[in-house]
């Protein structure tokens, strides 16, 4: 009768370590990563020019004599 050994399986270790390693890649990418100024900039005058005309057109329908239907 032989007796084994326990071995660690290095196969293992190394998939585990490659698996942590594109996590923790993953994360501070995303951490790090930050959209340039100017798409801020437009994005925040984009919705301040779409609040001016959401405004405009409440304004301009509260203005208007439309008779309620019967």
């Amino acid at each position: 009768m032989t007796t084994q050994t326990p071995h660690p399986n290095i196969g293992l270790f190394v998939a585990v370590g490659m698996g942590a390693g594109a996590l923790t890649g993953l994360v501070i990418g995303l951490i790090v990563h930050r959209p340039p100024p100017s798409a801020q900039e437009e994005m925040s005058e984009t919705v301040d020019d779409l609040k001016r005309r959401a405004e405009l057109i409440l304004s301009e329908l509260s203005k208007d004599d439309v008779p309620a239907p019967q």
